[in-house]
């Protein structure tokens, strides 16, 4: 009651009604003895509330400075592939997976050639291969042995070196990759076989280790090794020849051949045995 006194003896008589109620308002907030929770400390807050506000574990404060202080973004990594995938890409590669050295080499006709179509040429650039080829055969025919010997010799000589590359290829090279380079080709031939295919297109051939334990003949091919000689005619022909004879032997007869395919079969065996121990 004093205090509303006190303020009615600040305001004059000549202040509009408005301004009397205005000044009442604002004095009595001023002197409100009834303070919000904006105002308030805490533990104020939690006195009048009945909730004390929990402290912050340091897991929260790492979580809030996180919030406050973003971390930079990490670089998108390209995912790596998987084996699987690496190997997918291997079968579909165009280009050869190993470098495979050359099998065969050059005969004493292949050298001569060599040989003597730089002479036909001579330094001209514009000439017939036909003509030039036709030129150097009949050259070759007129040789005399001992002439052809030379590049017999030629031939022998670099056979010996082809097949000792051959063979420290083999013997170094990893034998998962000759499949993997094998499972490529069967690829591209059997794409190449496919209805729809481009025709003309030769098949590649597998890789086959040329010192590998030679499979084992069966009966028939150890008794057509014995006839063939014997036989006329083509290889065609001599095979037709040969069976026919095979199956007019008794079983008897034919015991003595499957008595030695069976003795192939076995060497091959401990051959094979021992090749494979060789990788292992």
């Amino acid at each position: 009651m004093f205090r509303v006194q006190k303020l009615l003896s600040q305001v004059s008589l000549s202040t509009p009604t408005v301004g009397i109620t205005r000044a009442l308002a604002s004095g009595a907030s001023k002197y409100s003895t009834k303070p919000t929770l904006a105002k308030v400390s805490d533990k104020v807050k939690a006195e009048r509330t009945g909730v004390k506000k929990a402290p912050k574990s340091k897991a929260v404060e790492k979580e809030t400075e996180a919030v406050v202080k973003p971390a930079k973004k990490e670089k998108n990594k390209a995912k790596a592939p998987t084996k699987s995938e690496l190997i997918e890409n291997k079968l579909n590669s165009k280009k050869a997976l190993l470098k495979v050295p050359p099998s065969r080499a050059p005969t004493a006709y292949n050298l001569f050639l060599s040989t003597a179509n730089k002479e036909f040429r001579g330094n001209s650039t514009a000439y017939d291969l036909g003509t030039v080829s036709r030129a150097v055969a009949q050259k070759w025919k007129t040789l005399s042995e001992s002439e052809k010997q030379k590049y017999q010799q030629m031939s022998d000589q670099e056979r010996a070196r082809v097949s000792e590359e051959v063979r420290a290829w083999w013997s170094t090279v990893d034998r998962s990759q000759v499949e993997l380079e094998n499972r490529r080709r069967r690829r591209i031939n059997a794409a190449s076989s496919s209805p729809g295919a481009a025709a003309g297109r030769a098949k590649l051939p597998l890789l086959v280790d040329p010192f590998a334990p030679k499979r084992p003949k069966p009966a028939f091919m150890v008794f057509f090794a014995e006839k063939r000689d014997g036989l006329e005619g083509s290889p065609t022909e001599k095979a037709q020849a040969a069976g026919a004879q095979w199956k007019a032997l008794t079983e008897d007869q034919k015991k003595h051949y499957y008595e030695i395919a069976q003795d192939h079969a076995d060497q091959y065996k401990k051959d094979a045995e021992r090749y494979k121990a060789r990788f292992a």
